[in-house]
């Protein structure tokens, strides 16, 4: 009975442990994205508030958003006492384009890997989310039970036209309405609206949030 309960404890602690990922300061729209487009069974997603990021037990990676990031010395030391035993850190940056790149908090990455991960993670839409998060699991949890596998990110184009319909982007608006004419939504001679951005794609892989 002892050796059955051993491999049980092992094989759920261990061999199938999943890859506990804790979001820190990101904006709403950014973490309800992101956790909208987590498909993988065995990565556990927590946010957590700036303020109340004291303990990171059991954390395999930590996502941060670095703009308006604050740590006190207590929170620094818990987070270096982490990434002694291996905890993964990224820190992402949204919300400002003067944020310096030497502010950001990295541990246990290369400078390849960060670049790929801001490659996922500043290209938003929701197959990045989803793969950059499976890339994350990698990096953190190389060897950890259960599929592996993730794409490659995709670069996405930072001036354009979309319709609220997934994966439908547009050069300009002449191209926008021919895509609408085609699907019977255009109202000929009704007045034009347009609503401006000031990000490449809000919600982007979670248009019900939208």
């Amino acid at each position: 009975m002892a050796l059955v309960f051993t491999a049980w404890w092992g094989w759920s602690h261990v061999f199938c442990k999943p890859t506990n990922i804790v979001l820190v300061n990101l904006r709403e729209a950014t973490e309800a994205d992101i956790l909208a487009n987590n498909d993988h069974p065995q990565i556990k997603l927590k946010t957590v508030p700036m303020t109340e990021l004291r303990d990171f037990k059991d954390i395999d990676a930590v996502f941060f958003n670095a703009y308006g990031l604050t740590l006190d010395e207590e929170q620094m030391a818990a987070l270096e006492e982490a990434v002694q035993r291996g905890m993964v850190v990224y820190s992402h940056f949204s919300g400002s384009t003067t944020s310096k790149e030497e502010d950001a908090i990295y541990r246990n990455l290369t400078p390849e890997q960060i670049d790929t991960l801001s490659s996922y993670f500043q290209n938003q839409n929701r197959e990045n989310y989803r793969n950059g998060l499976r890339y994350l699991r990698h990096l953190a949890t190389p060897k950890a039970y259960g599929d592996q596998h993730y794409e490659n990110p995709q670069e996405m184009p930072k001036m354009l036209f979309y319709h609220r319909e997934y994966g439908q982007y547009f050069k300009n608006p002449k191209e926008l309405e021919g895509y609408l004419k085609e699907k019977g939504l255009y109202n000929e001679g009704g007045p034009k609206l347009a609503l401006i951005g000031g990000i490449t794609f809000p919600m982007e892989g979670n248009r019900p949030h939208l």
